[in-house]
């Protein structure tokens, strides 16, 4: 697995590629995380070579954990 994480902005937000080879094409995924308006949420848009379509998720930070739930358009949480 190959993970590469670049900050925007200087640190407004970032861009991950992440890469998993194995059996048959790599699983290729693709990432950009900005914080949202509201305080301790972040919005991301996330797309892979599974999917090939963009989905919006919104997370919340809480303590040490950050819970990511989709809110893309006919998709379920």
């Amino acid at each position: 697995m190959i993970v590469h994480v670049t900050s925007l902005l200087e640190g407004g937000g970032q861009v991950e590629r992440i890469q998993v080879s194995g059996a048959g094409a790599p699983y290729v995924g693709f990432a950009v995380r900005v914080p949202s308006n509201a305080s301790g949420r972040w919005l991301m848009l996330y797309a892979n070579s599974v999917r090939e379509t963009f989905a919006r998720l919104e997370g919340r930070i809480e303590a040490d954990r950050v819970t990511w739930d989709s809110v893309t358009p006919g998709s379920h949480s």
